[in-house]
């Protein structure tokens, strides 16, 4: 009868050592296994991490456990050596060790703080603020020439610049600038004025007919007669074109020149405004002279209220 105990093999009288157990990993007869170290033997480096682990990207340029361990060593000494960036919280020790590190860094610079003067001149000096406003150089040669230059104002704008921290390039940049604004804004002046010229021409030619240069005429005499230089400059750049200044002015002047006064010259041929013309044009053609086609001074009637509508038909009105 066979029994569990018929394999074991008989002694020879020494004693049977116990083996012990295998704790860990597995050692083959021989010595080490050196082609996994740290693993259990059979088993890559990647098999012997936990499930979740072993898929993991970070992971997948190691080979065995002593390189992930120096490279976490060497993650271990980079991380002690940086200096963390501070937030709000902060204290104010760990801001200014942080400035500090940071400003070693070239081509870097710090933002002052509001009240610090002297770092912020430094500041603006590094980034290429001259030394004093004498430094700047502006180009007038794109201020627009009939436009008076303004040194105090200039004067002025280079000592806030300088104050403000700006750079060289960034006044003369800005110069630049407003020297075409000013240029573009003259353009539009003059176009503005031009474009009331005509309509007030327009206005009044229609309004006076062929009396409107002996009205423009006596305009003129009235402002040299009553008014001063500085007067006529403001009259002419703000109301220059305004017919209902004009007419004022003109009649005004007509009316003194046919009193005779002095200064003001006269007309002795005065041309006749369009209403004029129509309130003649209606007298002449109820005159019996002008119905009465026998009448001696029938043709000359005629004559006269023919050159009346033409006058009208020429300033662009039919009657």
């Amino acid at each position: 009868m066979n029994t569990m105990l018929d394999d074991i093999p008989p002694t020879t009288g020494a004693p049977v050592e116990e083996s012990a157990p295998s704790v860990g990993f597995n050692v083959p007869p021989g010595g080490t296994n050196h082609s996994s170290a740290g693993t259990p033997s059979g088993k890559g480096f990647h098999d012997s991490l936990p499930e979740d682990l072993r898929k993991d990207p970070t992971l997948k340029g190691f080979k065995d456990a002593a390189g992930l361990a120096k490279s976490y060593a060497s993650l271990a000494r980079m991380m002690g050596s940086r200096t963390p960036i501070p937030d709000e919280k902060s204290d104010p020790a760990a801001m200014k060790e942080f400035r500090e590190k940071v400003a070693k860094v070239p081509g870097v610079a710090i933002l002052p703080d509001a009240a610090d003067e002297a770092a912020k001149a430094a500041l603006w000096d590094k980034l290429g603020r001259p030394k004093s406003p004498s430094g700047y150089h502006i180009d007038r040669s794109s201020w627009p020439k009939d436009v008076p230059y303004d040194d105090k104002m200039e004067k002025a704008f280079l000592e806030n610049a300088h104050k403000a921290g700006l750079t060289k390039d960034q006044v003369s940049g800005l110069s630049q600038w407003y020297h075409g604004q000013m240029g573009e804004a003259l353009a539009t002046v003059r176009h503005m004025r031009e474009e009331a010229r005509k309509e007030a021409e327009i206005a009044l030619r229609k309004e006076l007919g062929p009396a409107l240069e002996r009205h423009l005429g006596a305009a003129h005499a009235v402002l040299r007669e009553f008014s001063n230089d500085h007067t006529l400059r403001e009259i002419q750049d703000g109301l220059g074109n305004h017919p209902g200044l004009i007419r004022l002015l003109g009649k005004v002047g007509v009316l003194l020149q046919e009193d005779g006064a002095t200064g003001l010259g006269g007309s002795a041929a005065p041309a006749l405004t369009v209403g004029e013309l129509r309130s003649r044009i209606h007298t002449d053609i109820l005159d019996p002279a002008y119905l009465d086609g026998g009448h001696p001074n029938h043709d000359a009637v005629v004559s006269r209220v023919g050159s009346y509508y033409k006058q009208l038909y020429e300033l662009g009105f039919d009657s």
